[in-house]
Parts: C-alpha cells; sequence; structure tokens
C-alpha cells in the first residue's frame, strides 16, 4: 500500500502542473492561444468565476498582439464584478467605441457604464459633502476630463508615456476604421484605399503617414506611401471633424487650414474619438512634452 501511494505521488503532482499550465506544449500561434484564452475566460465569467476570468484575459494581454474587441467587452465586464470600477470602465468606453451600435453585447456594455456611474454617485452621496463655495457640478463618467482621459488611456494601453498612449489610441482607431474596398463595382476614377498613421518626430512636430492603395485589378500599380509634417506650434489643437453619406466616409480637419486631414470609413463616433486624442496629442506636443 505504501509503494502504491509513492507511485501516485508523481502523477498527482504531474495533474496539478498540468492544471496550473494548461497551454504547456500546446505550441499554439500567438492569435490561436489568444482566443484559447479569452474562450476560457468568457466560460469562467458564465461559471461566474471572476477571479479565474481575470487570469486568463491578463495572460491574453501579455502575449503582446493585437487583441479581438470583445477583449475589452470581457475585461470590462470582469473588473466590474470584480469591484475594480475605473478599470472596467476603462476597457467597456474603449468597448463601446468600437463596437456595433445596437448589437447585444454594446447594449450590456452601456448597461454595465450606467451601475458603474450610479455607483460612483452613490459612493460620493455617501461621502461629506463640500461646502457650496467649493463644490463643483458632477462629471459624465464618459466626459471626464482630458487629464482623467489621458490617465485611463496610459492604464489601457500600458505606458507611463502620454503622447504614446494617444497615439497607440488614435492608430489602433485609425486602423479598426480604415477605409474599406468596395466588394462588387470600382467605379473609372474612384479614389483608392487610404490608410492612416499618426506620429511624433523628435522635434515634437506631427507626422501624418497615409499609404494610398489602387484597388483597380491589373494596373500594376503598387501602394504610394505619403507623408506630411506638422509644426504643431502656433495652432490651434482643437480638431474639428465632418462625414459623408455621399464619400460613405468621416474625416478630420486639418490643423492647419482646416481641408480633409485624415479619413475614415463613415463612424461619426469613431472620428468623434479620434478628434478628441489627435485634440489632447496636439496640446501635448505644444506643451514639449515627448
Amino acid at each position: 500500500m505504501l509503494k502504491t501511494l509513492n507511485f501516485l505521488k508523481p502523477l498527482a503532482f504531474l495533474g496539478l502542473f498540468l492544471t496550473c499550465f494548461p497551454a504547456l506544449g500546446l505550441d499554439l500561434p500567438v492569435n490561436a492561444e489568444a482566443d484559447r484564452l479569452l474562450l476560457a475566460a468568457e466560460s469562467a465569467i458564465d461559471s461566474n468565476n471572476q477571479h479565474e476570468a481575470k487570469r486568463f484575459l491578463s495572460q491574453a494581454q501579455a502575449l503582446n498582439t493585437p487583441l479581438p474587441k470583445r477583449f475589452y467587452f470581457l475585461y470590462g465586464t470582469t473588473l466590474f464584478h470584480l469591484d475594480e470600477l475605473d478599470k472596467a470602465s476603462i476597457n467597456l468606453i474603449k468597448f463601446v467605441g468600437f463596437a456595433e451600435r445596437g448589437s447585444p453585447d454594446y447594449k450590456k456594455a452601456l448597461g454595465l457604464l450606467t451601475n458603474i456611474e450610479k455607483r460612483n454617485n452613490q459612493h460620493q452621496n455617501s461621502s461629506s459633502k463640500p461646502n457650496a463655495a467649493t463644490a463643483k457640478p458632477p462629471t459624465s463618467l464618459i466626459e471626464n476630463t482630458e487629464a482623467q482621459y489621458i490617465k485611463q488611456l496610459k492604464q489601457l494601453y500600458l505606458t507611463n508615456s502620454a503622447s504614446d498612449a494617444l497615439l497607440k489610441h488614435i492608430n489602433e482607431m485609425l486602423a479598426s476604421y480604415a477605409l474599406k474596398r468596395p466588394t462588387k463595382i470600382i467605379k473609372p476614377g474612384q479614389r483608392p484605399l487610404t490608410r492612416y498613421r499618426l506620429n511624433r518626430d523628435s522635434s515634437g512636430n506631427l507626422i501624418t503617414s497615409s499609404q494610398r492603395i489602387n484597388m483597380l485589378k491589373n494596373t500594376g500599380a503598387k501602394s504610394v506611401i505619403d507623408t506630411t509634417k506638422i509644426n504643431v506650434y502656433g495652432l490651434d489643437p482643437f480638431i474639428t471633424y465632418r462625414c459623408s453619406l455621399g464619400t460613405n466616409s468621416c474625416w478630420l480637419r486639418s490643423p492647419v487650414n482646416g481641408d480633409r486631414w485624415v479619413e475614415i470609413s463613415n463612424n461619426e463616433q469613431a472620428i468623434a474619438e479620434i478628434a478628441r486624442a489627435s485634440t489632447a496629442l496636439i496640446k501635448l506636443l505644444q506643451k514639449g512634452e515627448r
């Protein structure tokens, strides 16, 4: 009997080891491993095991690969149930910016944001009330201050640099809402697909890169990349935008001359978010922050 128990100990240890490291030896591609972890997190959420869900989602985030937009919904939901409301709102707000309006997850995310706002208001009401002279009007959860907005983006993109966080946010939005190819018919003279990216140089100038891709077949033409430099000093930092059903697109107006600057597919919520982040970025560059 003693020999049997001694024989079973290594097997028990091996089982525990494999449980703790379920992906060990699977050698999955990074994207597949990210999908596996998100599925595991979703299953843990359904089982009301929020701590396990957070562990799976943290592992997915640590893979350092672009994650599906649903990641932010799952992470925000998990953090909400763990009462980490500030972090939950960061992820849910990001998901709402990407999600299809009216979709089930979109509605759930908005519901969670409403509950977060209610909890925050209850917490404020239960605390000591400030004097009338120093009282400030309550701010919306989503329409928060610019400083808080940048702080949330720094946490979301895991960086201490405000400008890096803003650039990552802008470029992720530009990539997600890049102008789409027409599915069937390409009209003569139609403009090529254009993808945009923003950056900044060591002098604080704002660099815009546009990659134009010819959509006509059998032309042999290659994509063309153009770059423009904007000296931000002296500019009005507040970026405006427009959308048009005729072109099925939205675009930012250039802070230099008001012309069409950066263009995406027709999504007013997305272009408004890009405009907000671009405004914050230009303000930082004007202050000399890199």
